[in-house]
């Protein structure tokens, strides 16, 4: 079943991809960093100059690219990872050069540098078009309408958090909630509410599976809450939007590293590992240059990171810690006096600190083909290991493991012109991620209710220690990915329609078996000496999952630009999803509920969008 579809949609996407990949379409800002510049060039008279050389050079990287103008005397330049910020020069035999300088203000849908070249061979004086506010430059700017807020390099350098995280600068945002991360699951962020599924991270404007990068490697980063922009889906709560750097003519490179040392950290009188601190090194770095000039750029970066905190457990917990969680330290001391006579020392695989290391790794390589086509490759890596891991408070180091993942993913844009007026971007990107835990004894795991008295024996509570092996694991994953987007624009004086389709291919499988080696319970301290347990559970049976996840969506959408100030952005989005692997069919299930068990719903909605950008003070406004 999930075969068949899975054709026809991939069949349906290539079709719509391949008409879409048709010159169709227009000019503008595109993708999550490229840049259109267009304008038109006149002569004195007003007639529109034919052949005119343009040249745009951004003064972030100084990378130049050149154009020559139509028939109309229109001319479209296509500038991934300008930076925002622009000197334009334009040339005609016979006729005075024009220099134009051009800086993005608020959310232009572009930028535009019109000239009308003179007849008088003097130095024209310089034409600055600049905002009343501070340029910034460098970011992926928000669509008219979306509630949004950006960190550039700069922001974040002087910020104290660690950019390395992407979840470090969303929490910087209004109305977002952190949500803490554990030995089996990972920190995450709520956006209104909605659970952490409801978001969406993206990287260069495709989804990515993490929210750490090498901090070197981040060009903008967008904490989005709420849009109206048809390009943008796949989340009901917030969006990460983050761009990568790429390589400038001007070598350059930037290494760091940072210290947080526990030893340097104010602390309380409490001296419990559940109230200490942690010690974290890390090293990140990247350095890009160009290989030809204005042509081949490359960009590398990658990040170290080691992080040691105290690892709480029952064997290094002191009377505070057992008190919170009612169990007196005589009982622990019988309990680790009865373990040790069964020939488990209850110190074995007792480690202080808990180390946790991650290195994460980028390179991105662009090559501007010819003035109107450019490639863009990246790939990233990046592995990580805790050790131990899955200790609880109350139970002995031996229940603990090891826990490791890894992964990485390759990504292709290629960005075309085509006739000056009409532009194309593909992107595609594949991923796989792998994590796996291993348990330090393969041995059943064992459990021994305790009763304890408290407080001068006015208090009486129950707790439960353990010892032997871990029921949850061993565990493993692997989960797969592949996206691929294409959009068409074009572009009019005052119009930039455009039209897209998006494909999404989603898999994992997951043992998630627990309890394979049995649990032995205990109903006292003495029943454990004496060896006389409760009760044995076991699972025999192993727990696989598997899934398979298919989305697809069409948008079509226009950004009206009525005033260099006020922007308008309307349109729709048309999404489905089906989910994959149906279970078996049963036909007892049928029969007592009239429901199949092999039958899976699948989606599909509409979204029709409208929203609106008026900068109150901005050029041409009141």
């Amino acid at each position: 079943m999930i075969g068949r579809a899975l054709q026809a949609v991939v069949l349906v996407g290539a079709a719509a991809l391949t008409f879409l990949a048709a010159p169709r379409g227009a000019a503008a800002q595109i993708g999550a960093t490229t840049d259109i510049i267009t304008g038109t060039v006149r002569a004195e008279n007003g007639q529109p100059l034919r052949d005119a050389t343009v040249e745009v050079t951004s003064l972030e990287s100084s990378v130049t690219r050149r154009a020559r103008t139509n028939a109309q005397g229109r001319y479209t330049i296509l500038f991934p990872d300008g930076g925002g910020e622009y000197r334009v020069v334009i040339r005609s035999i016979g006729l005075a050069p024009a220099t134009i300088e051009l800086r993005r203000v608020a959310d232009e849908d572009r930028l535009v540098a019109d000239a009308t070249l003179t007849m008088n061979a003097t130095t024209l004086s310089t034409v600055a078009v600049q905002a009343r506010q501070t340029p910034r430059a460098g970011q992926d700017l928000p669509t008219p309408g979306s509630v949004e807020r950006a960190f550039t390099p700069d922001q974040v350098a002087r910020l104290p958090v660690d950019a390395s995280d992407l979840l470090n600068l969303v929490l910087l945002s209004p109305s977002v909630v952190s949500i803490g991360g554990s030995d089996t699951s990972a920190a995450g962020f709520s956006v209104g509410g909605l659970r952490p599924e409801a978001n969406a991270v993206t990287l260069d404007g495709l989804s990515f599976g993490s929210t750490e990068l090498p901090s070197e490697a981040t060009r903008s980063t967008r904490v989005i809450t709420s849009t109206y922009d048809v390009t943008r889906g796949q989340f009901s709560g917030g969006q990460i939007a983050s761009t990568t750097r790429s390589g400038t003519n001007t070598p350059q490179g930037n290494f760091s590293y940072s210290l947080r040392d526990d030893e340097l950290v104010l602390a309380g009188d409490e001296e419990s590992p559940l109230a200490q601190g942690y010690t974290q090194n890390q090293f990140s770095g990247g350095f890009g240059r160009a290989i030809v000039k204005d042509r081949l750029f490359a960009f590398v970066s990658g990040q170290l990171r080691r992080r040691e905190d105290i690892l709480p457990s029952l064997f290094n917990a002191d009377g505070g810690t057992l008190a919170r969680f009612g169990v007196s330290p005589d009982s622990v001391q019988r309990f680790f006096s009865i373990t040790n006579a069964f020939a488990l020392p209850p110190g074995a695989f007792f480690d202080e600190n808990r180390l946790q290391d991650n290195v994460s790794g980028l390179a991105r390589l662009d090559w501007l083909l010819d003035n109107g086509h450019s490639l863009s490759v990246r790939a990233d890596w990046r592995w990580n290991d805790q050790d131990p891991s899955r200790v609880g408070t109350l139970s002995l180091p031996m229940t603990g493991g090891t826990n490791k993942g890894w992964g990485g993913g390759l990504m292709a844009t290629y960005t075309s012109i085509f006739g000056g007026r009409f532009l194309n971007e593909f992107k595609a990107y594949a991923a796989i991620n792998r994590n796996q835990a291993r348990a330090f004894m393969e041995l059943p795991a064992g459990r021994v209710q305790v009763a304890s008295d408290l407080d001068d024996a006015t208090t009486r509570a129950v707790s439960t220690l353990t010892f032997g092996g871990n029921t949850g694991l061993p565990q493993d994953g692997e989960s797969s990915a592949f996206e691929m987007t294409n959009e068409v624009s074009w572009l009019t004086a005052d119009h930039r329609l455009k039209l897209g389709g998006l494909l999404s291919l989603s898999s994992f499988e997951q043992d998630v078996t627990t309890n394979r080696y049995g649990t032995y319970t205990f109903a006292s301290l003495a029943d454990y000496e004496a060896g006389l347990a409760t009760s044995f559970t076991r699972t025999l049976q192993p727990n696989v999952r598997r899934g398979e996840q298919i989305n697809a969506a069409l948008y079509v959408g226009d950004v009206w630009r009525a005033r260099r100030n006020l922007q308008l952005t309307y349109g729709a989005r048309l999404e489905g999803g089906r989910f994959g692997n149906e279970p078996a069919f049963n036909p007892a299930v049928e029969t007592a509920f009239g429901r199949r068990t092999d039958f899976v719903p699948s989606e599909v909605r509409v979204s029709p969008r409208l929203g609106f950008t008026w900068t109150i003070g901005g050029p041409g406004g009141p």
